[in-house]
């Protein structure tokens, strides 16, 4: 069985890179809410819209970016290309 990596622990606990984008993800939402209720209280709906479109928007563009720097490998194993737990992504692509 794989290990996975860990970035840092804490006590006990070894925090992984997908632990740590996980509460990234989450705590950037939450503010998202946090401030779109003090701008516009009551609608906070819509700035969570854009937000995870933006969220879903960079992880394809990450991805997309990984998998074409990568296209040696991918050319191979084309089921491995919307294979997001194995790891790969790209933080240009996801700026993009």
């Amino acid at each position: 069985m794989d290990t996975v990596p860990v970035l840092f622990q804490v006590g006990p606990f070894g925090i992984t890179a997908t632990v740590a984008t996980t509460w990234g993800i989450l705590l950037a939402l939450g503010l998202v809410a946090w401030r779109a209720r003090a701008v516009q209280p009551g609608a906070a709906l819509p700035w969570l819209d854009v937000a995870l479109a933006a969220l879903v928007g960079g992880l394809f563009g990450a991805r997309l970016v990984h998998v074409a720097l990568a296209w040696d490998y991918f050319a191979d194993y084309p089921d491995e290309i919307v294979r997001l737990t194995s790891g790969g992504l790209d933080w240009h692509g996801a700026l993009l």
